[in-house]
Parts: structure tokens; sequence; C-alpha cells
């Protein structure tokens, strides 16, 4: 019984170990951020918290682990906001966000929403997801609803460039996650003929240059032909003119 009871508490502690090593192995793949105004911290904040709310570890754990993660700029914003501030996480998570986004109003994603469009090189997905963030700011309390999504969708698509645009413009996609395959699948169909024009291209192109160095070289052999023959038609001519004189001269020979 002794030992039934030993195995049946050991399986929970292997349980929570490995719990906790995959929390820990998730956080060490989590990126740090820096303070770069370019990845935005709400983001990566969600990112951040979708691990810990997996994790049984303490209010003063997660500010340590947070605390860790922050580095650069970001790392001396949040040293003086816990030398500052009760240590209280949704204390210090407040003011994080209103020291990155506290500045940011409704109007000013407005205007980058009506601007925004896809980025020359920019993945359809990578695009998708910039898209998604700005115009859950610009409306905030209705982004959620379909009528809004209906926005969202025909923003999408003036962002596209026009071959593309054309290809998805005037198809009916329930959900905007269906637009954005069918985007993905049209530009990689798109792209694929357009490879496959270019490489004709090149071949011709060698093909060509190929064609026109034979010619050339089919040139060089006629004029060296020419040349040739020419060269042994004016010896030939010299010899019998030779030869004309020679018989010429023995005659006048004999008869003297």
């Amino acid at each position: 019984m002794a030992t039934n009871n030993s195995k049946s508490s050991h399986y929970p502690a292997l349980a929570n170990f490995q719990k906790d090593l995959h929390i820990r192995s998730s956080l060490q793949a989590l990126p740090p951020f820096t303070g770069n105004p370019l990845v935005r911290f709400d983001s990566w904040l969600e990112s951040f918290e979708s691990v810990i709310a997996r994790s049984d570890f303490s209010e003063d754990d997660v500010i340590l682990e947070l605390r860790g993660k922050l580095t650069d700029k970001a790392h001396k914003v949040i040293k003086y906001i816990i030398d500052n501030n009760p240590n209280e996480y949704d204390t210090i998570r407040e003011k994080l966000l209103d020291h990155f986004h506290g500045d940011e109003t409704v109007e000013k994603y407005v205007k980058q929403f009506k601007k925004a469009h896809r980025k020359p090189g920019e993945k359809i997905y990578d695009y998708a997801i910039r898209l998604q963030e700005i115009f859950k700011h610009a409306y905030p309390d209705s982004h959620a609803e379909d009528s809004f999504k209906v926005i969202l969708k025909q923003k999408f698509i003036e962002g596209l460039d026009e071959k593309l645009q054309f290809k998805v413009k005037y198809k009916d996609f329930n959900t905007f996650d269906d637009l954005v395959a069918a985007a993905r699948k049209y530009l990689a169909r798109m792209e694929a003929v357009e490879n496959t024009r270019e490489k004709q291209e090149f071949v011709n192109a060698i093909n060509q240059t190929s064609e026109s160095h034979t010619m050339q070289e089919m040139k060089k052999r006629i004029e060296k032909q020419n040349e040739t023959v020419n060269a042994q038609t004016e010896h030939f001519v010299l010899n019998k003119s030779f030869i004309r004189h020679s018989k010429t001269g023995q005659c006048h020979f004999n008869s003297s």
C-alpha cells in the first residue's frame, strides 16, 4: 500500500514539474521587450500574460518574470515604476501601458487605418495582422461587430495591389480570415506564374544569345572560307599566267 501511495503522489509531482518546465521554456522563447517603438508593448504583454496564465506563479514571481523580460529602455521604465509604486502587478501593468501607449488616441488610429496599405514585400498574413491591430484601436468599442468587420474586409482589399484586388474584390467571404486565406492563395499562384514567365524569358534570352553567337561563328567561317577561295583563285590565276608566259618564251627560243 505504501508503495502504491508513493507512486500516486509521484505522478502529480512529475506533471507539475513538466508543466513548470513548459512555462519556463515558453517564457524563454518569448523575445524580450526593449522599448523599440516598432514593437507594440500591449501586443507583447498579451503574449507574456498568455504564458503566465497557465502557470501557478505568485504575484511576486510574475512581477519578477516581467521585470526580467524588459530590457534596455524598457528595463529603466519598469525599474522606475517598481521603485515608486506599490509592488502590485495590476498597478505596474497599468503604469507600463500608460507609459508606452498613453499618448495614443482613437483619432490617431483612425488616420492610420485610412492610410494603411500592404507594404512592398510584406507578407499577406503580416499585413492582415497589422491592419487588424490598427482597426481594433481605431474602433475599440465596435471592432468585433459584424457591420464593422465589413469595413475591415474592404480596407484589407483596398490595401492590396491592383492585380490581387481584382482576384478577391468581387467574391463573398464569410470571415476576414477566409478573405486573408484566399488572398494568400491567389498571390502564391500569381507569383508562380510570374516566376515561370521570368524563367521562360531568361531561357529565351539565353537561346537568342546562343543563336546570335552561332550566327557570328558561321559568318566568320564563311568569311574565312571566302578568303581561302579568293587566295586559291588568285594563286591559280598567277600560276596559269606564269605557265602561259613560260610556254611563249620557249617557243621564241626554238624558232631562233
